[in-house]
């Protein structure tokens, strides 16, 4: 998880507290099985940088645990909508990923100037985008300048911006989740 996703829910918690929404709220809400997501995050975090001896297995270990967070994002869109948008935007990066052959394809001209050793090979989760790239309009080929982090922070595919604004749409949800389930309550 890059920065530019914190920024995301971090701006939707806050339009939430402007428009009415507290932060205890975030307490209230009912997540099923926290640790899951968090060790399906942390194992995609490794698995975007494996280690040397780890590469050969890198897609597979992506994939699954890719697998288990849509799976606990979608458990979960029912108390909050916008983790649909979540797991939409997931589902996306990973249908690039798994055609691509389990690395996300960096377009070529931002490849050059951020990361130019993709023309080598493979780096962490990513590759060079080329001719044979499939699905290449899903690939991170957008190109925003907020943060430096890394140089792969730099560029963004259409299925991050749905994550993030995912992210937005929840952290805002979630500053309000006690006035929507009082509402849904007094309709039933």
């Amino acid at each position: 998880m890059n920065l530019d996703f914190i920024a995301a829910g971090i701006i939707g918690v806050a339009a939430g507290l402007v428009w009415g929404g507290r932060l205890g709220d975030l307490g209230r809400i009912p997540w099923r099985w926290p640790l899951l997501l968090v060790l399906a995050l942390a194992v995609r975090t490794v698995a975007q940088n494996p280690p040397p001896h780890l590469d050969a297995i890198f897609p597979g270990i992506f994939v699954a645990s890719s697998l288990v967070f849509i799976a606990w994002i979608i458990w979960h869109a029912g108390i909050l909508n916008g983790f649909w948008l979540i797991a939409l935007g997931t589902g996306l990066n990973l249908t690039v990923i798994v055609v691509n052959g389990g690395h996300m394809p960096l377009e070529h001209a931002i490849a050059q100037t951020t990361a130019p050793e993709l023309a080598h090979g493979p780096l962490g989760g990513y590759i060079e985008a080329g001719p044979a790239t499939m699905l290449a309009w899903l690939d991170d080929w957008l190109r925003i300048s907020w943060f430096d982090n890394t140089p792969l922070d730099l560029a963004f595919s259409p299925g991050d911006v749905v994550i993030a604004v995912g992210l937005a749409a929840v952290g805002f949800e979630a500053t309000r989740y006690a006035s929507r389930s009082s509402k849904a309550a007094t309709r039933t």
